[in-house]
């Protein structure tokens, strides 16, 4: 699943907003002129706006059509973080002394930072 899955999300969320910006542009702004540079020259804040309403429709449009797929991104990343502590956990259970080495190690540094403070 992995990243492919993040990717596949990520460019059918720009999809989504260049097709919201389409509508918009063949709705609203095209009838203001026929080139987008001098649209952008002449009417800026109407593509400003043009540009706002793109996004949010289409976060709005996101956020309902592409719930199955961010479910399963979550779920990916929960699976691996658990099985990753999992793992953390068998190896610390099947190597104890590297955990008592550690924790030696902290209180060799907690007795030098006491003698430093005295």
């Amino acid at each position: 699943m992995g990243r492919w899955v993040v990717l596949k999300y990520s460019v059918l969320r720009i999809g989504l907003f260049a097709v919201c910006f389409a509508v918009i542009w063949a709705v609203w702004l095209r009838g203001l002129e026929s080139d987008f540079m001098s649209l952008v020259r002449r009417y800026p804040d109407q593509v400003f706006w043009a540009l706002v309403a793109a996004a949010v429709i289409s976060m709005i449009v996101s956020l309902f059509g592409l719930r199955r797929m961010r479910e399963d991104i979550s779920q990916s990343i929960n699976d691996r973080v658990n099985a990753r502590l999992e793992m953390r956990a068998r190896n610390a259970a099947e190597h104890p002394e590297r955990r008592s080495a550690r924790s030696g190690l902290d209180a060799d540094a907690a007795d030098e930072d006491a003698e430093a403070d005295r």
